[in-house]
């Protein structure tokens, strides 16, 4: 269909990939308007002609529009608008690299920390002394978690292997898990501790510490000293070391080693005024949710329970030792 066209126009459209200037400009002209086959894209085969009416070009427009006069007529075989695609300037354009764009890093595509990972970092953590945070450390069931418990004075070790290896990693702090239970589990304290017999055969039992100020969350050491009191010689039979703990104004239990004690058993005879002395380990770590994972700065009672077994028959004794009181700091 014919029809006059008094406009000037412009089109910028991208095909196959390049980049493409279109312009014509305000003459009259008799025009055909042929869809392309191939891309949907329409092109103008104008015929010359002289316009009245006022041009909307711009200065270069015009310029590119003689370009296109100038080329179609140096091939006259071309159709104009196959001529405006080779003479038109180029557009100008942007193309985005990895300077000039955000990175972005999508979660699914990270790596996910294996418990073999978190393995490895745990284990990196005992020096060549074999001196570690650590107090426990394995596999589950199907060797697809972690399973360790880190000392309560080194919380930011165990905080820094929850962040970085997440469900990889269970996670213990002194007695309790972490995350903490919510609402706060179970008392880890134990049974209260046994009343002292009422005969101890002339054995008593002192303790004495190494020292008696403590950061939260450190172990203490010291000494028991057993007494034979009596007339004759005790054979006595006993753990060779002892585990102590920490009370409150009340007598209760709330502070615990940090390792546990694994003893071994021991026999000896006693002569009259003699004594025997034996270790003692005791700890801050708190065993009641309440207190955290670790006693909070203050003083406490260290009371130490010495079971013995006296003479052939092993009747068994019981003895606590006096309190010692223990300052616990920040």
């Amino acid at each position: 269909m014919n029809r006059s066209v008094g406009i000037c126009w412009s089109a910028f459209g991208v095909a196959l990939g390049i980049t493409v200037a279109l312009a014509s400009c305000g003459s009259a002209s008799t025009s055909t308007r042929q869809a392309s086959p191939s891309h949907g894209i329409e092109t103008v085969a104008a015929s010359a002609a002289t316009s009245t009416v006022p041009s909307l070009t711009t200065s270069s427009e015009s310029t590119a529009i003689a370009t296109v006069t100038t080329a179609a007529a140096a091939e006259p075989n071309v159709p104009p608008a196959i001529s405006v695609l080779r003479s038109s300037p180029p557009v100008q354009t942007t193309t985005l690299t990895s300077a000039t764009q955000p990175s972005t890093v999508v979660p699914s595509q990270l790596a996910k920390p294996t418990a073999d990972d978190a393995m490895a970092a745990v284990q990196a953590s005992f020096t060549s002394s074999g001196s570690s945070p650590v107090t426990r450390l394995g596999f589950n069931a199907d060797h697809t978690v972690v399973v360790v418990a880190i000392r309560a004075d080194h919380m930011a070790f165990a905080l820094g292997l929850k962040a970085k290896y997440g469900d990889a990693i269970e996670l213990t702090i002194g007695e309790f898990p972490y995350p903490p239970e919510i609402p706060p589990g179970r008392n880890r304290c134990g049974p209260p501790m046994l009343q002292p017999s009422a005969a101890t055969l002339g054995l008593t039992a002192t303790a004495t510490v190494a020292a008696s100020t403590l950061r939260s969350g450190a172990d203490g050491t010291g000494t028991v000293i057993i007494t034979n009191n009596s007339n004759a010689a005790l054979t006595i039979e006993t753990d060779s070391g002892f585990t102590g703990y920490l009370t409150d104004s009340q007598g209760a239990i709330i502070g615990v080693f940090s390792l546990g004690f694994a003893g071994t058993g021991r026999g000896w005879t006693v002569a009259p005024g003699a004594s025997e002395t034996l270790g003692v380990e005791f700890g801050t770590t708190s065993c009641d949710p309440q207190y955290g994972y670790s006693l909070p700065a203050g003083t406490y009672n260290l009371v130490v329970p010495v079971r013995i077994q006296v003479g052939a028959n092993l009747t068994e004794v019981l003895i606590r030792t006096a309190p010692i009181p223990i300052t616990v700091t920040a």
